[in-house]
């Protein structure tokens, strides 16, 4: 089979592998038919490591990448073509999607008790982790699977009507649906969504459903921007054309936004944010970061009474029939799929990582595999 594997930064190259075999009966092999890149993913094709479960500690989590590293794509559908003979849950032809990067927490730690489980302490993540002969998901033509009382919760069906490039984006379109829960937005809010790549613009696709009041996409790509504006955004601003300060005070009245849903992984825009926050503005803090900011001044959020939240990855949100509220927007057509996903034959990964990390292509980017 061919594996996407990275020999160094921006140096990717498709080697064959032999296929994976099924290690016990609790495994299945599926073949990937459509993966997306996380801006984790372009951070490692980049050179840098993306945060691991250690978070807080930005030395531990950006050692550089070692090579040869097995490229990553943690958003894929999938087809199943082997299954073990103790799988019941899969069985051959089910198309299925990763939903959590998750495998299910412990059940014991902090988080868990909480009811936060995708903060586990134990952070275990994806299963095939655990053998060093399976790549990554996404990574090449076949995947092997632990199909174990684990690993259970981390996948789910992609329903009949959707193609599987929609399936790839199950995963990330669960992140967008926790951060826009965590921002509880109510029809009277002016709302913005600051950063509109992959998951930004999920995010913004997502808040356009409630329909506030108003709806703000600031970026500093014109191409992103006009993608925003297809995708919901009432206003869209160039954050390297304008005094932001003097644009949200004439669109707000001064009053400033009721929510802010920072996703650009910049440290100085979660500091800009908290300038141009309102009082009693909800900040949302989406974006994955790679290193601490400099200068920060904590006196606004007490002055003005912000309210800052944290939202991690795809919290598994479910309608009242059981659906994944990820899986239900897509399946109704209410996300915008072609709008939001640029995809390339897995023989042009190159050429679609290249693109969208050069901002030529998107905001989601993704590839196709044949067969």
């Amino acid at each position: 089979m061919k594996v996407a594997m990275l020999h160094g930064e921006r140096d990717l190259r498709v080697n064959t592998q032999p296929d994976p075999e099924l290690p016990s009966p609790h495994w299945m092999l599926a073949r990937t038919m459509a993966a997306s890149f996380c801006g984790s993913d372009l951070a490692r094709y980049m050179g840098a490591q993306a945060y691991s479960s250690r978070g807080l500690d930005f030395t531990a989590d950006n050692k550089p990448v070692e090579y040869p590293y097995c490229f990553q794509s943690h958003e894929a559908a999938f087809e199943v073509v082997e299954v073990g003979t103790a799988v019941t849950r899969w069985k051959v032809g089910d198309r299925l999607a990763t939903a959590l990067v998750l495998a299910g927490g412990c059940g014991r730690c902090p988080s868990c008790v909480r009811g936060v489980p995708h903060t586990c302490t134990g952070m275990r993540l994806m299963p095939q982790w655990k053998v060093d002969f399976s790549p990554w998901l996404g990574a090449g033509e076949l995947t092997a699977f632990d199909c174990g009382p684990d690993s259970a919760d981390w996948l789910t069906p992609i329903p009949d009507e959707l193609p599987n490039k929609a399936g790839a984006l199950v995963e990330p379109a669960s992140c967008a649906v926790h951060a826009v829960e965590r921002a509880d937005i109510k029809p009277h809010h002016t709302v913005v969504v600051w950063g509109v790549g992959g998951l930004g613009a999920l995010i913004l696709s997502v808040a356009a459903l409630h329909r506030p009041r108003r709806l703000i996409a600031i970026d500093i790509s014109a191409y992103r921007l006009e993608k925003a504006k297809r995708l919901g955004a009432d206003t869209i601003i160039n954050a390297t054309e304008v005094d932001l300060n003097a644009v949200m005070a004439d669109l707000t009245g001064g009053a400033g936004p009721d929510i802010i849903i920072e996703v650009t992984g910049v440290p100085e825009v979660v500091l800009q944010a908290i300038e141009l926050a309102g009082f009693g503005t909800r900040l949302v803090v989406a974006g994955v970061f790679h290193r601490p900011a400099d200068g920060f001044n904590p006196l606004p959020i007490h002055f003005k009474e912000i309210d800052i939240l944290g939202s991690r990855g795809p919290y598994a949100h479910y309608t009242a029939d059981g659906e994944l509220v990820a899986v239900n927007l897509l399946r109704r057509g209410l996300i915008d799929v072609d709008t939001l996903l640029d995809t390339y034959a897995f023989e042009a990964i190159n050429q679609a990582l290249h693109d969208a990390v050069n901002g030529l292509a998107g905001p989601k980017v993704g590839v196709i595999y044949g067969g």
